[in-house]
């Protein structure tokens, strides 16, 4: 099929196109403005409104799709498939793309939802597994250059609580200082109520997080929360990708942020009335640390979001966190548990600590 001389003279106007729908859109404006800032030139409906007031939006969305662009972004989920304009914007990218000599159509999958002409032997990104930031490395490293963005990787921790007196900010120093772990100052972040940090993957993994420092955290907070009845302490535990300097403000971070007070926590601890923690596990740290059976796996629930998204529940006190809507249970008590820090070898293991033989 033969090009028009306009269409010729738009062509690659635009390293990236995205195409999303509304419900993917904090996802998608982080990676834009990640892209902006790694000199990528892109295509964000919230950056073009001047250029498009007056415009016909079909023909005009129909040019960036089909001839503006190198690559295309496609944002794949159910509300994708079911929105009129992400539609028409797929039509004219897979227009570009029988055309295309190299891959065109990038599909960023959000869940398992077939798209129309995308096939399931096309190669994609799984957005539930990637952040912002990841993508934008794979995307600039598909463009072959040297992606320019730096980041950092590991676990984002955030302590949350209703009452300041707890103290979050002690609390986790004094974890931090029985893990013998150190996190810079830039990768912290405090209000007298939330607790905000980023474990770096060359500090302790994912894992390590999980099995050392989360317990020491209850530990710590034990005591304090004996002192002030009514509150409690909601940790919350995701894996993700921070842009390097800029103060812990990304879609990684606030996602966890908001898990630790999503409607699904305040239900499952108004089911549990002894509670005084409940531990927020995100989805990626049960695929990559809780299903392969470490961390205490058993003693966590899965729970539904409205938007459909997975959290793992851990209260302590309680085999299996309570079930909203069912009679409300008594806590088991506190269990004894004995977490090692640091090197433990193998000689450690079955031994006894904290019980006499008299």
């Amino acid at each position: 099929m033969c090009m028009t001389d306009h269409h010729r003279s738009a062509e690659q106007r635009y390293d990236v196109c995205l195409s999303f729908a509304g419900q993917q859109r904090d996802y998608a404006r982080e990676v834009a403005e990640l892209l902006e800032a790694d000199g990528v030139k892109v295509f964000f409906d919230e950056y073009k409104t001047v250029d498009m007031w007056g415009e016909d939006t079909y023909t005009h969305l129909d040019e960036v799709y089909n001839y503006q662009s190198r690559f295309c972004l496609l944002f794949a989920s159910a509300d994708f498939a079911r929105k009129v304009w992400p539609n028409h914007e797929r039509v004219s990218a897979q227009a570009r793309a029988i055309r295309s000599a190299e891959a065109y159509i990038l599909p960023v999958r959000f869940d398992d939802t077939k798209i129309p002409g995308l096939r399931e032997t096309i190669g994609y990104v799984d957005a539930r597994d990637t952040s912002p930031a990841e993508l934008v490395r794979k995307l600039v490293a598909k463009m072959g250059r040297t992606p320019g963005l730096k980041t950092v990787k590991g676990t984002i921790l955030v302590l949350a609580t209703e009452n300041p007196d707890l103290g979050l900010d002690r609390i986790l120093e004094l974890a931090l200082t029985r893990c013998r772990a150190e996190v810079p100052p830039d990768l912290r972040s405090a209000t007298a109520t939330r607790s905000t940090t980023m474990i770096p993957l060359s500090e302790r993994t994912v894992s390590e997080v999980m099995a050392e420092l989360v317990p020491a955290l209850e530990s710590v907070a034990e005591e304090r929360l004996a002192r002030l009845p009514g509150t409690t302490l909601r940790i919350g535990v995701h894996e993700g990708e921070v842009p390097a300097g800029n103060g812990l403000r990304c879609l990684d971070v606030t996602a966890t942020e908001a898990s630790v007070t999503a409607a699904v926590v305040d239900e499952t601890l108004a089911a549990a009335p002894k509670a005084d923690c409940v531990v927020v596990a995100s989805q990626r740290v049960h695929d990559h640390v809780l299903r392969t059976g470490r961390a205490g796996a058993a003693s966590y629930r899965q729970v539904t979001q409205p938007d459909g998204s997975a959290l793992f529940l851990r209260v302590p006190g309680y085999p299996k966190p309570p079930v909203p809507g069912e009679p409300k249970r008594e806590s088991q008590g506190k269990t004894t548990t004995n977490t090692f820090f640091g090197q433990t070898s193998v000689g450690h293991l079955g031994d006894n600590y904290g019980v006499s033989n008299g």
